[in-house]
């Protein structure tokens, strides 16, 4: 398996550094032999106070703006939705701070390698200098969940150890341990917003409490040193950091002070170090390699030991290195199973991992497509409980989202728009955006497009328990689109509606962002009611809703095919301002939404529109891309995408169309998660086509993938799937059975039915 990434020197800045982390606390380990950083995070660590951002009695507003709308008046009704319905930016996800370790010693370093062993979540480092060799390892374990980092020397050596923040901070170091505590900032702007003070700091201590705590462990002598401590004469040094903050999950509120938070870090600190290294080394390789182990994809044979970034460099170019692709493969289900765990927060847009007071787009949750993508490969990568997190952040943000829905819409049920934050606040945002600020803040289909991933859940595990629970989620959620859609023309449209961070020219050549009935409002709120009306069924609830659903349901507007032979974006051929823009959010019915597939008619349109949007594109576009390409049997041009990733780039500046990765793999420029976590889903998108009615495998398999396996993926009906082939002809298939009874499946060009035995396992030798 090509499970391993292995470089020959430190990484040069932050997005270089292996990221590591238990989905509460995690860590970029940047493996430097001097003064090592290792970046720490804790996913509850934001801005803000919980503040609550919502217009009050705007929703006399929303229908001036609808008249207006449909009196094709757009010249003013952007500007009036601005001033009166959008609100303030939500909050930042913030770093906790750095752990430095300073190696005194004088000599050169050689033999320097540093390799993240993806298998079982450790990232290591090890080199010579002088006689000494000396080796790192660290790793973010579940139980309990601490950061732990071992310095190993096999003689004695002098090491200097402190912690530091760009947050407003204290430090005390007391023998053997330090801590490092203060209060976050009332309120961080985004990195794009200019403004005289992007970070405010409360008077009246307003922010979220922090603490992270630092226990050191050696067989030489410590010595405290002015908050830092100075390790001498030793072989072996072990640190446990822990990390609290002021945040109740539960409640989205502050509830516990700066002083309480440092009593529960001290208390967590005692209780880690309860634990020897080694019970903790060997249950969190256990633990990890039991979920990472769970599912694999093999192309090839041959394991490469080169160093990663050299294979990077010349991959598509010299090259057919299909271990690269395993290894795009393995990282992003690495990456997913380090950041989102039950019981912590969802995976934000760098996941867990950020070093900027201002990160890109306030590293929050944008629930456009980023968040969504975030969690694509869960259920079929079997990795359901990952995707929980998700769950629960939806769950929370009910309370607020009906606070949205009835004062900003006049509306039931709860709603999320462009933006959410730990505060769980849904409201539509960008009001200080002096440009264009609709496109990017107004989107209230967000929360249904959300709500779709309660039902993918249950379409791949059969858990009736897990739908029972979040029944009212996607219940409101739908309630609030009833309440939202307006009948025009003998149709049910949204009005204002958006299609994200895109624009049209109206009959005058202005450009517009409002409209109506954009072509992914309609989809999704199809695909919505239709989940929904499946949801209530199995579990027999809300008959009389269900029956007003189905005759909204039967009068949305259809999919429409533009004069270029392209699928309309929106609910007129308008002509588009940004005819490559990155964003395919018209396609949603065709992925991760399915019904498209059963619409054969449009599907030259998605090809034809596909061409127009280009293969350029940020990381999550191109991954997006390939996704729906392998949904249309395009398998080359879907790898081609994911090749266009596997490019060197070495970058942080924003761009919307060039995209490749850091030596590490992770996605650039910017940095953010959304690729890393997307790509998964694509592989095994070329690889398998599940829907509820049939399993096709190999649906769209490039060329060069002559041969391989799967084994342990999931596909809807709660089952498992094994199968190999050779020459692009499947040999052997085995189905370990779920609840469902039986399968179509689709292979070789043959169908066939496939029934449930006694046994719940299903061995098939092609011939």
């Amino acid at each position: 398996m090509n499970d391993k990434i292995l470089l020959g020197s430190p990484a040069k800045i932050w997005e270089e550094g292996f990221p590591i982390g238990n989905g509460k606390i995690g860590a970029m380990v940047l493996g430097n032999y001097d003064k090592e950083r290792i970046a720490l995070n804790t996913d509850e660590l934001w801005s803000g106070y919980g503040k609550e951002k919502v217009q009050k009695n705007s929703s006399g507003i929303l229908e001036e703006i609808r008249k207006s709308i449909q009196n094709g008046k757009y010249d003013t009704v952007e500007e009036k939705m601005k001033n009166n319905f959008l609100n303030e930016w939500n909050e930042s996800f913030l770093p906790l701070g750095d752990l430095y370790f300073q190696y005194l010693d004088t000599e050169k370093p050689v033999g320097y390698k540093r390799i993240l062993d993806l298998e079982h979540g450790i990232a290591k480092c090890e080199f010579q200098r002088g006689e000494k060799r000396i080796c790192t390892k660290a790793f973010c374990p579940v139980n309990p969940r601490v950061f732990v980092v071992k310095i190993s020397s096999d003689k004695k050596q002098n090491v200097k150890i402190w912690l530091d923040s760009i947050l407003r901070h204290n430090i005390k170091a007391l023998g053997n341990t330090i801590f490092l505590w203060g209060t976050a900032p009332s309120n961080v702007q985004p990195n794009y917003y200019e403004c005289e003070n992007p970070v405010t700091y409360s008077e009246k201590n307003k922010g979220m409490g922090f603490c992270a705590g630092l226990y050191v462990v050696s067989d030489g002598i410590l010595v405290e040193e002015n908050g830092e401590i100075l390790v001498k004469d030793s072989r072996e040094i072990i640190c446990y950091i822990t990390a609290e903050t002021g945040f109740d999950a539960e409640t989205g509120r502050i509830s516990k002070s700066v002083q309480e938070v440092k009593e529960e870090c001290r208390k967590n600190i005692s209780e880690a170090v309860n634990w020897s290294f080694i019970d903790i080394y060997k249950e969190h390789k256990q633990e990890f390699s039991s979920i990472y182990n769970r599912m694999n994809i093999s192309l090839t044979d041959y394991e490469e030991q080169r160093y990663t970034d050299d294979r990077l460099k010349v991959f598509g170019k010299e090259s057919d290195d299909l271990g690269m692709v395993e290894l795009f493969f393995h990282y992003g289900r690495y990456l997913l199973i380090s950041c989102s765990r039950e019981g912590t927060m969802a995976a934000n847009l760098q996941g867990m991992w950020n070093d900027k007071m201002r990160a890109p787009w306030s590293s929050n949750y944008t629930t456009n497509i980023n968040l969504q993508m975030n969690y694509w490969m869960a259920e079929k990568a079997n990795l359901p409980e990952m995707h929980m997190p998700l769950f629960e952040l939806l769950r929370h943000c009910v309370e607020n989202g009906r606070k949205v829905a009835k004062e900003q819409f006049g509306c039931r049920g709860w709603v999320a728009n462009h933006n959410i934050d730990c505060w769980y606040q849904t409201s539509p945002v960008g009001m200080q955006t002096p440009k264009n600020p609709v496109k990017y803040g107004y989107f209230p289909i967000a929360s249904g497009w959300l709500c779709l991933h309660i039902w993918e859940h249950y379409l791949y595990t059969q858990d009736e328990g897990f739908l029972e629970k979040y029944y009212f989620v996607f219940r409101e959620a739908c309630v609030f689109y009833e309440d939202y859609l307006k009948e025009i023309d003998g149709k049910y449209v949204t009005i204002p509606s958006t299609s994200p961070e895109n624009l049209y020219r109206d009959s005058k050549g202005r450009e517009c962002a409002l409209s109506i009935g954009t072509t992914i409002d309609i989809s999704i709120i199809r695909m919505l009611f239709k989940a929904f009306l499946k949801t209530a069924k199995i579990l027999k609830k809300d008959e009389e809703m269900c029956g007003r659903l189905k005759k909204i349901v039967s009068v949305l507007p259809d999919y429409q095919i533009g004069g270029k032979g392209t699928l309309m974006e929106w609910s007129q051929d308008y002509e588009e301002v940004y005819p490559e823009h990155r964003h395919l959010s018209h396609m949603v019915g065709l992925y991760p939404g399915r019904e498209i597939l059963e619409k054969p008619y449009l599907w030259s349109a998605c090809e034809k529109t596909l061409e127009c949007r280009t293969m350029e594109g940020p990381a999550w576009s191109k991954v997006w891309k390939s996704c729906l390409w392998a949904r249309l049997g395009e398998g080359e041009k879907a790898y081609e995408q994911l090749c266009r990733l596997l490019e060197y780039m070495y970058s942080t500046e924003i761009q919307y169309s060039e995209s490749g990765c850091f030596c590490n793999l992770l996605c650039t420029p910017p940095f953010q998660i959304d690729g890393n976590l997307g790509i998964p889903a694509a592989i095994m998108e070329m690889l398998v086509l599940d829907t509820e009615k049939k399993v096709k495998l190999l649906p769209a398999i490039p060329q060069k993938w002559k041969n391989g396996s799967v084994t342990g993926m999931k596909i809807m009906g709660g089952h498992e799937l094994n199968f190999s082939w050779k020459e692009k002809i499947i040999t052997e298939i085995t189905i370990k059975w779920g609840k469902e009874k039986e399968i179509l499946l689709e292979c070789n060009n043959k169908i066939m039915v496939l029934k449930k035995n006694k046994c719940g396992i299903t061995n098939i030798m092609m011939e």
